[in-house]
């Protein structure tokens, strides 16, 4: 009884971290999609993949983290180097991937503002949907 009881929280969380990655990789994706062709911006928006595929293997890495039981750490793939102080606050924070959804959200933002990714609201809060349905898998 015990033992299939622990198989299916076993099971369960790993669906979860599954469909978690699911919703995060559409989500990068979708982002990825929509960004600018401009030729004007073309420096922008390498700089803009390259950060947001930093912070989506962050995240990541960070909810195996929250779930493993011992301290591993598993490797970013790192396109760019954050600030030190990011590094030091993510460091000491209690919910990892929540700092870093919202690292993600404002770079989205920010993004659509400059027009890199010039994408009306409406359409990219798709986005912003998969990114919190991920969330709410892992928590």
């Amino acid at each position: 009884f015990r033992s299939s009881q622990a198989y299916a929280r076993w099971w369960e969380g790993g669906t979860l971290l599954l469909q978690a990655r699911g919703e995060w990789f559409n989500a990068y994706s979708s982002v990825i999609a929509f960004r600018t062709t401009n030729p004007e911006k073309w420096k922008e928006t390498k700089s803009f993949e390259k950060i947001l595929a930093t912070l989506m293997s962050m995240l990541f890495c960070s909810a195996l983290s929250s779930v493993a039981q011992d301290d591993m750490d598993f490797e970013v793939r790192s396109y760019v180097d954050l600030a030190e102080d990011s590094y030091v606050f993510l460091h000491e924070c209690e919910d990892k991937c929540a700092v870093i959804v919202h690292w993600i959200q404002r770079l989205i933002v920010i993004n659509m503002e400059s027009g890199t990714l010039p994408i009306p609201p409406p359409v990219m809060s798709r986005v912003f949907q998969e990114l919190s349905r991920g969330m709410v898998n892992i928590n």
